[in-house]
């Protein structure tokens, strides 16, 4: 395929791709080939016009009509409005009959006579969901490597690109991001939704509190297949977190994996390893591994989507046959739940191990690394490296 624009005028380009050939269009042409406008009233575009247009709006906000619908003579169209506009393009069909795209300042689209109509670049596609972006508590650290603990703030930075796909609240346009942040809600161990709120060209981040562990406050809904907040469309929904005990932090640790992204996710390890060196359990109901309900991951889901594979294990020596184990809690201490449960037996060292693979529900969970005794005689436990919980979890 060498001819560039009937490529764009398939309905087959993905919007991915095509927000990708509009940096791409937009460097090769500014050398000469695309038409630099300041607008002071409605252009009227006519099929004769070059394909790349870039308007600056010094004065107000202005219209740009795509020219009357001609299967042989219309092509496509770049349409930019310059980044030191000051007012939003609102680009419409022939004669302004109906609204196509909004364009803030800085932003782009593609736009081609399709199926009768003009449509951006992908429209048919479900490619609106574009995010080249991560939540992370770090700044300009999409991906962060060290424990995040008693963290404020919470930041939206570019990951692999920076184009994202952001819904006018009629229209779905391409906007260049530059890293955003919001300060973490002031509340104690409750969930939030973080959202990119197009805000009329001028994108912020916006949180909302949940309800409790589980329940959202305010529902999530879909425009063109991409989540966003019921009642505010152009609400883009990024991600979910969940503070801490105390007000206003939130981390992502090792041990607590409160933050997570909706696009972009990242496979991370969560475990807890007992330091205690040896204690004694023998009673045969489940409890806290060594009694200590710190032994326990904790992590927070804003859509059910990923599984988390999770494994809870230590040593036990025994002077009784009877079996031994351990166990996963999920939000409990004292109730196990296992795909796997591999008892320690017999009168020596053993391995206890429960294996447990489960799609967490929404909101925050906790897996508890539970001990099970044999009910008779003296069974000693063994920690530091030879006990614990850990897992894999996609955030």
């Amino acid at each position: 395929m060498t001819d560039l624009d009937d490529f764009k005028k398939t309905d087959l380009v993905d919007d991915v791709l095509a927000a990708h050939v509009n940096k791409l269009q937009a460097a090769s042409m500014q050398s000469g080939f695309g038409n630099f406008e300041t607008l002071t009233a409605t252009r009227e575009l006519v099929d004769n016009d070059t394909a790349y247009q870039v308007f600056t709006l010094a004065a107000a906000a202005q219209d740009v009509e795509l020219p009357a619908l001609n299967t042989a003579a219309n092509h496509i169209f770049l349409i930019m409005n310059d980044a030191s506009s000051s007012y939003a393009a609102t680009v419409k069909t022939f004669s302004g009959a109906a609204t196509v795209a909004t364009l803030a300042a800085g932003e782009a689209s593609l736009f081609v006579a399709d199926d009768g109509t003009w449509a951006q670049v992908g429209g048919g596609g479900n490619g609106y969901g574009t995010t080249e972006a991560r939540l992370t508590l770090a700044t300009g650290m999409p991906i962060t490597t060290t424990d995040q603990t008693a963290k404020t703030t919470v930041y939206l930075t570019p990951y692999k690109g920076n184009v994202v796909m952001l819904y006018t609240g009629s229209a779905w346009v391409v906007h260049n991001l530059t890293e955003l942040s919001i300060a973490v809600p002031s509340t104690t161990n409750t969930p939030f939704d973080i959202f990119l709120d197009y805000n009329a060209g001028t994108p912020q981040l916006a949180v909302t509190d949940w309800t409790n562990d589980t329940t959202r406050a305010t529902a999530l809904t879909t425009q063109d297949g991409v989540y966003v907040q019921t009642g505010n469309t152009d609400w883009k929904y990024l991600g979910t977190g969940c503070t801490t005990g105390v007000s206003g932090q939130i981390e992502n640790s090792e041990t607590k994996r409160l933050l997570w992204n909706y696009y972009n996710r990242v496979s991370t390890n969560i475990s807890v390893i007992e330091t205690t060196a040896s204690w004694s359990y023998s009673t045969a109901a489940y409890r806290p591994l060594n009694n200590d309900t710190t032994n326990r991951i904790e992590i927070v889901c804003g859509v059910s989507e990923d599984a988390v594979d999770i494994d809870a294990m230590a040593v036990v020596l025994s002077d009784a046959v009877n079996p031994r184990y351990t166990g996963i809690g999920v939000n409990a201490t004292n109730a196990n739940t296992w795909d796997i449960l591999i008892r320690s037996a017999g009168i020596a060292y053993s391995l206890a191990h429960t294996k447990l693979r489960t799609v967490p529900a929404v909101g925050y969970t906790y897996y508890q690394c539970l001990e099970y005794g044999s009910g008779a005689g003296t069974q000693t436990w063994y920690g530091a490296s030879e006990a614990g919980i850990s897992a894999m979890w996609m955030c």
